[in-house]
């Protein structure tokens, strides 16, 4: 597939993703979140067991996707320090962690990670290259929770009219989506399963805008940088 758009995320270039993957079809519930972390990070924003979580970081999204792992009989995907067991790696930081950045995924495994970028477009426009989750029909407020005409997020699967193509929800606004890769610019070149830039960046991308952003943090192409720590 063709990955950006042309005066949003360039260049654009061509994406191969070789490989079958499972994707949850709504995000993250506080509900699914506190069964596993044991508490609910959620205030103030819409709070209740089938409203999305926020206020999460990259690294504390490293933790529970290893714990839901072996909760439920996967192998994890996450090391740091040649661990794959969060109880070793220490309190999650709340600064930039040299340690925690040189995390590795481990692809080749069963358990819960974030998807790749590359990975989280292709879910998105899926095999049309359409310029949000739904289509081309201009954002409103019957597709997504977007542009604060609610002002705080609202439960998982609201807008059955915003699902793209593969039954996929809320992929536009309600809350920005962790993907795993660090934001850098595109390369200009064919790429084959891209993870991201190897080096160490300032940011990690995420995706898909939220419920306090305009139409043009919702386009399937839209890409953002925030720190890893950042909640």
């Amino acid at each position: 597939f063709q990955m950006g758009q042309v005066g949003v995320a360039e260049p654009v270039h061509e994406v191969t993703i070789t490989h079958s993957f499972y994707m949850a079809k709504f995000e993250t519930t506080q509900k699914e979140w506190t069964d596993i972390m044991g508490t609910n990070p959620a205030y103030g924003l819409g709070v209740g067991d089938n409203y999305p979580v926020y206020s999460i970081s990259w690294y504390d999204v490293l933790v529970y996707c290893n714990k839901k792992s072996v909760a439920e009989g996967f192998n994890p995907c996450y090391v740091i320090t040649n661990s794959t067991d969060p109880d070793d790696w220490g309190t999650v930081p709340t600064n930039q962690n040299a340690v925690w950045d040189a995390a590795e995924c481990r692809w080749y495994e069963n358990g819960y990670r974030m998807p790749t970028e590359a990975e989280w477009e292709f879910a998105a426009q899926y095999n049309d290259e359409r310029t949000y989750p739904w289509g081309e029909n201009p954002p409103s407020n019957a597709y997504c929770n977007y542009n604060s005409n609610i002002g705080a997020t609202t439960e998982i699967g609201s807008y059955p009219s915003g699902n793209n193509s593969l039954g996929f929800s809320d992929m536009a606004g309600n809350v920005w989506e962790w993907v795993w890769d660090w934001y850098s610019s595109f390369p200009s070149s064919a790429q084959t399963d891209p993870t991201g830039p190897t080096e160490v960046q300032t940011y990690r991308v995420f995706r898909g805008g939220s419920y306090g952003n305009t139409y043009d943090y919702i386009l399937c192409a839209a890409r953002y940088g925030y720190f890893s720590y950042g909640r």
